[in-house]
Formats: structure tokens, sequence, C-alpha cells
């Protein structure tokens, strides 16, 4: 999954989480849901749900083929000094890289802080007192058959309680000012804390907290559990004691205190912003009748799942496209038709090296569902048929296109592969009249060799003249659309090789040694304000299926006409090279003068090729 992508599902998750706690916050006032065990309950059940919601929902599944967009901009060509232009640029992730490395940090950083206050509670434990035989702290073991070992310290503000396998309960100096009632009370609250194994659920919520850290909505539950958890051990303090206005003395005398910041991972006795709500529920009382508490739950947790769900309807993430990886040589065109779903078609290394190669054309027959029913080969090597029909029977179309249509795979051998990618030869016919010294059309499909041989009426040893090579340009376009002719000048400048390929990958043509300069170079915002006529590439379909991005670096010489002369290969994936260099030979700028003289300038042209997220 890309970063772009993985950032707009981050903001959709974040969205639906948002959702799902406005609801939530509204759903118990609705139903007058207010028993502290019922509500600490559903908090617990909207909690699961907004972790669990990405794993559980459907995620929308693009098709194999999205739209992309390409860009291109125009910089100087300057002498390579081996360095980058600029460490920032070449170091910088993107945005959305960005964003989820800052969101990544801040993750870091929070459950750092609960490693530290992991530490700090083993140091409060190391440097606390333990509190000796006292009668409150007696009773209110017995009254909840739990034990753990309490000690003070002037460390702490109130009361803290954590530990799981040897609890223990750090109590203020203060603690031992309170009545005897009242030090019962608080006793009890934090037995009760350790009966109920709170620690780890503490534990639990703020790893949540640390993974979610910029999401207000997620510390909006954690602050509702934090308080339902405290008022339904409160209810349990009163239910024990039946003594709630020692135990409400004990609160107002706790925060009377100077209240730490909560860095430590333990349930505290106290928190300044949830008083007046306990405080509240305890004199108040909360009466609900088990029939109506149970309607009411029924209702609050059904319908949960229902938000969820039009959440997930209505704003669901979205999965990565497809990847289908197609074995090494192998390009699919199926045209505009939309694929839902495909397997990859198979090469064999050894049918590459040995050359055979070409396109396999198969008419797709499809039912109402989208699926392929019916696979024929119209034309195509006998070889290479079969790897097509044992994929294309396994695709699956949208519902939206016709029934019948035509899709073509190209096979492209070992020897064709390295030509593309390696291989720069000169572009546009010569300026003068040479002598061919080689035809070469070794790099195309067996079956258009031949044809091609035909088509050039060029052997070794004739004299092609630039309006020879435009007829037989024009005669190859006839033959197949995808052909190319491009001659490689020699040294001598007085004989070149004729080159057909499927591609156009051109060169500059060397200059003579001894010709005075005539080409300058010039800034790319310069260069590019004198751009005139553009026409934008188009993403190819082959790069768009394979999910190839990337920049095509061209060095560019445009003549003194503003017309692009020359062009050459720097560097680029060899799915979007031609498209880029199809687009700009069609390029024309306004003519640079020098002196009053148009000359011929020398630029870099850079086009981005992006998909879509």
């Amino acid at each position: 999954m890309s970063p772009e992508l993985a950032l707009r599902n981050l903001g959709l998750y974040s969205l639906q989480v948002a959702i799902l706690a406005i609801v939530a916050g509204l759903l118990p006032w609705i139903a007058r849901l207010r028993a502290p065990r019922p509500q600490l309950a559903f908090w617990y059940a909207v909690l699961a749900i907004c972790i669990v919601l990405p794993a559980v929902q459907p995620w929308a599944q693009p098709p194999v083929h999205s739209g992309g967009e390409v860009t291109f901009t125009t910089t100087a060509l300057l002498p390579s000094t081996g360095e980058p232009q600029s460490l920032w640029l070449a170091l910088w992730p993107g945005w959305a890289a960005a964003a989820l490395i800052v969101l990544g940090a801040g993750a870091a950083i929070h459950f750092a802080m609960l490693a530290l206050g992991l530490l700090r509670l083993s140091r409060l434990r190391r440097r606390a007192e333990p509190v000796a035989d006292l009668p409150a702290i007696e009773r209110a073991t017995a009254a909840t058959a739990t034990a753990a070992n309490f000690y003070w310290s002037e460390a702490v503000a109130g009361p803290v309680t954590f530990g799981y396998r040897d609890p223990v309960v750090i109590v203020p100096p203060s603690f031992f000012d309170l009545a005897p009632a009242e030090q019962e009370s608080v006793a009890i609250h934090e037995l009760l804390h350790v009966q109920r194994r709170d620690w780890l659920y503490t534990i639990a919520e703020e790893c949540v907290r640390a993974a979610l850290w910029f999401h207000p909505g997620i510390w909006f539950l954690l602050n509702r559990v934090q308080l339902a958890r405290e008022q339904a051990v409160d209810e349990r303090v009163v239910a024990h004691t039946r003594a709630s206005d020692e135990y409400v003395g004990a609160l107002l005398k706790i925060a009377a205190a100077r209240i730490e910041p909560d860095l430590a991972p333990a349930p505290l006795f106290l928190k300044r912003r949830h008083l007046r709500e306990r405080v509240a529920a305890i004199v108040q009382g909360v009466h609900m009748s088990k029939p109506r508490l149970t309607v009411t739950m029924i209702a609050v947790l059904a319908a949960l799942p229902l938000v969820a769900g039009l959440l997930a309807w209505q704003i669901p993430l979205q999965a990565a496209p497809q990847e289908v990886r197609d074995a090494e040589g192998v390009l699919v065109s199926r045209g505009n038709f939309k694929v839902l779903h495909r397997t990859g078609v198979d090469y064999p290394a050894e049918l590459r090296a040995k050359g055979i190669a070409g396109d396999v054309t198969v008419a797709l027959t499809l039912n109402a569902n989208g699926d392929v029913i019916d696979a024929k080969v119209v034309s195509g090597r006998t070889e290479l048929r079969k790897y097509v029909l044992e994929s294309v029977l396994n695709w699956h179309f949208s519902t939206d296109i016709p029934q019948s249509f035509e899709v073509t795979v190209r096979f492209q051998s070992d020897t064709l592969l390295a030509s593309v990618a390696k291989e720069p030869v000169a572009t546009g016919p010569p300026q003068r009249a040479m002598v061919v010294d080689r035809v070469d059309v070794s790099r195309l499909p067996a079956e258009l060799q031949s044809r091609t041989q035909a088509a050039l009426a060029a052997h070794t040893g004739d004299t092609v003249t630039p309006e020879r090579m435009a007829e037989i340009n024009r005669k190859l376009a006839d033959l197949d659309s995808h052909l190319r002719m491009r001659g490689a000048v020699k040294n001598d400048q007085s004989a070149m090789d004729l080159v057909v390929t499927l591609y156009d990958q051109p060169t500059v043509t060397p200059q003579a040694e001894n010709a005075p300069p005539s080409r300058i170079r010039v800034g790319g915002n310069v260069q590019a304000v004198s751009l005139i006529q553009k026409v934008t590439p188009k993403y190819p379909l082959e790069a768009k299926e394979a999910r190839v991005e990337g920049t095509v670096k061209l060095q560019a010489v445009i003549g003194r006409d503003g017309a692009v002369k020359e062009l050459e290969l720097v560097s680029g994936d060899p799915l979007l090279v031609p498209s880029a260099m199809e687009a700009v030979k069609q390029w024309v700028y306004r003519p640079t003068l020098l002196n009053g003289n148009p000359v011929e300038v020398v630029t870099q042209i850079d086009v981005t090729y992006t998909l879509a997220p």
C-alpha cells in the first residue's frame, strides 16, 4: 500500500471513529443508561468496535486498471558531478510519507512515555515505606476478601494501585489524617481495583491511547471508560460500607490536595475532571429496574454494530489496487475494459531466451457477472497460446462492458527487452545521404521479420537519402503502427545501421569533432516558459496494469526553429519511455536567440508518471 493510500485510509478510519464516538456519546443519554457497570460495558464495547473496525469491515477493492496522470518539467542539463543536486530533495519522502512518519513518531513517543511510567511505578515501589498494621486496612481486606501490599510515599498525592501477581497500593501521608471510616472506604476502593484486575485494563487502554494518540475520539472514549470504571467501584464501596457520606468526605479531602499529572499507567483514586460526576452519582444514587436495564442494554448494544456497518458502507476504506505479476517480458493490453481481477500471464524463460515472441490476440466472451466463460485465440504463435488461455479464463471484468471483445498479450524476448533498456540510437532521418552498413530486424517477432524486410527494401551497401528514409518509415507504419526504424550513425559520419524495433528510443547524433559550438544550455524555468506547443504524454496501459510509476528523464536538443531536433534517453522505466518520447518529440518551443541569432538549446525534460491512489 502506497503512503498516499495509507494516509487516506487513516483519515477515513479516523472519520469513522469520530462519528462512532459522537453517536456513542448520545446513546446513553437518549436511552437514559445511568448505571455505572452497564455504562462501563457499553464504553468497552464502543472502544472494541473502534479497534477491530478496520479488520472486520470490507475494504473497497479498486480494479486492476486505475487512472494516472503525467506531469513534465524542463530543467537545464548540467554536467554531472556524481552528487545529487539537493540532499534535502533526495531524502524527502513525500508529504504522505512524511505525515505517516510524524504519526509514527508520535506513537513511539507515547509508548516511550508509557514505558517511563512503568519505570516510575517500579521506583515508587522501591522507595515507598510499608504501612504498619492499620485496623482500617484490615477491615477493608476482610470486607473485600482481597489482599494487597500497602505502602506510603510522599511522592504521591493520592492513592495509586498497580501490579498483577503482587499488587501494591501506595497512599500519600495525608491518608493517615483521614478518619478511620474514611480510611476504610479508601482502602476498599483500592482493593476492589485489585480484585477486578483493573491495572491490566489500564495498561491495555494506555496502549490504545499511544497507538491512536492523534485522535480526540479515542481520548474521549478512554475518558468515559475510566469514569465509568471509577463509578462502578464507587458503587461497590458504598455497598460495602453503607456510609456514602464518609466516602464522599474522603473524595473531597483528597481532591483538596495537590493532584499530580497522570504519568503512571495505574488507576488513580481521583482525577479532578471526574470529581463532580462521581460525587453526583454517589449522592443521587442510580436505580434501574432489571427489565428496563436489560431492554436498554440490548437496544444500545444492538445500535453499535448497525452504526459501524453503516459507516463501513458509506465511508469504506480503500484496499490497495490488485498487483498482477505477469512474467518478465509480458505486456497485457485489454483496451478500456475494466478488470476487477485477473491472474498473471506466464512466459517460460526458455521461450523468452529462444526469441519466441509476438502478440497473442484472444476473443473473450463474458457472462452477466463479468466472468470469462469462453476464450478463442484469434492470432499468435502456437507456443505462446496456452499461457494466455490459462490466464484469461480466470479473469473477472466489470459488468458494464460488452460481453464479447478482444484482448492482446505481447510477449517480448530477452533480445528485445535488452534493446529497449540499454540501446539508445539516433533519432530522425539523416541530414544527408548515407550508406547502409547493416539492417537489423532480429528484435522483431519472427512473423514480422520477413514482412518488415520486404517493406524496408533497403540492403547493406545501399545509399539512403532523407527522403528515402521518410518513405520507409511510412511503409513500416502501414505495416504495423508500433514499428519504428532508427538509424545509428557510425563514427565516421558516412555510414549507418538501420535498426527496426517495436519501440522508439532515439539518441543524439554526435557532432563532428571540429564543428564549432552552436548549442547553449538554458535554465529549466526559462525554457519551460518558451514552450508554445506541448503534447501531454499518455499513461501507457501496460504501465498502469503493472502499477509502474516514475520519471523518464530525457536529454533534448531544441533546434533553431524551436522544434525538438534530437532526443536521448537518460533514465526511465522501459514501459514509460516510448510514451514520453513520442509526446516530447512533438513539442515546439519559441526559438532561443543569442546576440540576435537563433541557437540550439540543450535541456533536460522530466516526464513524471503518477498513478491515482
